[in-house]
């Protein structure tokens, strides 16, 4: 009976080690500024859950969301990711997620909190205040990206969207 049990736990030891070094070697890309400017196919090997979608959808700049990820995890809550190209290049990544009503001001503060870990803390700026409307947005600018988490609220919607861009100086001719 003793052998039983030790040649079962002999396997089982030996599939749980299997199992935790496949997932640690199969271990999900972040989506962050880090995949800004992959091709399409750089994209689908870095995040192998990514799916292409029957309809692009139109973004700024002349944009093209093709790919998508639903219920991607970030800042600890699920968010939909849209990939955007132009030029055969990842030009921008945006991620959204609805939110209760009750919940929106408490939501967006836990949102900019995660992200001020990771980029630093910033001050945030009105996209409404002129109409009073709730509408917020806090920015996050590097040499290379930057970063810019939207909240978008009515009386009925809450809606969050981070979206990640190249950050491209232009000086003033090019106005």
């Amino acid at each position: 009976m003793r052998n039983n049990w030790y040649g079962g736990l002999h396997w089982r030891a030996i599939l749980t080690l299997t199992l935790f070094h496949a997932s640690v070697g199969f271990a999900e890309t972040r989506i962050d500024q880090h995949l800004l400017g992959v091709t399409e196919k750089g994209l689908r090997e870095a995040v192998a859950a990514v799916v292409k979608v029957p309809k692009p959808t139109l973004g700024p700049r002349g944009t093209r969301g093709i790919f998508s990820l639903p219920n991607a995890r970030a800042y600890g809550e699920a968010y939909d990711t849209t990939f955007f190209f132009k030029a055969g290049r990842l030009t921008r990544i945006e991620q959204r997620r609805a939110a209760s009503i009750d919940l929106c001001d408490s939501g967006y503060v836990s949102l900019i909190t995660q992200m001020d870990l990771v980029y630093g803390r910033v001050g945030s700026s009105l996209l409404g205040a002129k109409t009073g409307d709730g509408n917020q947005s806090t920015a996050w600018v590097a040499d290379r990206f930057k970063v810019v988490a939207y909240k978008f609220q009515n009386l009925s919607l809450c809606e969050f969207l981070v979206a990640f861009e190249p950050h491209e100086v232009r000086d003033a001719s090019e106005l």
